[in-house]
């Protein structure tokens, strides 16, 4: 996908790629969890018998600016969600090594180059901070 030179993403956005495509995000949203298992005692009380850490879900609002159809950004977006792309992405300072669309959202708004979007993403590891290079 090709960014388009006649529409610009708002200022307060801040561009993200996955794969073949730049995401201009203008909010996001981290959720990380741990679920515990509980169990009943034989005298009543409530016994913790496990806990897992779970992959986070990251919640990505933005947009897609792009010269071409419409239709060949949605056709990419579910080829990534039918054959479980993995992808690396950076956002801010935070590095993500494998996310995957779990749920994508796109709509169009009137004649703008430019698809608003919202991508649900399951990051598999933790996030490590970027570091700046010299």
């Amino acid at each position: 996908m090709y960014e388009s030179s006649l529409f610009c993403p708002p200022a307060r956005s801040f561009p993200v790629t996955l794969g073949d495509m730049t995401f201009y995000v203008q909010s996001y949203q981290l959720t990380g969890q741990r679920i515990f298992t509980e169990q009943a005692a034989a005298d009543g009380e409530t016994v913790i018998t496990n806990c897992s850490q779970r992959a986070r879900r990251l919640v990505l609002e933005g947009m897609w600016v792009t010269d071409t159809e419409p239709g060949s950004l949605i056709l990419l977006l579910d080829s990534y969600l039918r054959e479980n792309t993995s992808f690396s992405l950076d956002l801010r300072t935070m590095h993500f090594a494998d996310c995957r669309i779990m749920k994508y959202t796109a709509s169009e708004q009137g004649c703008e180059p430019a698809l608003t979007c919202r991508l649900e993403l399951l990051a598999q590891t933790p996030p490590e901070e970027v570091t700046a290079s010299v």
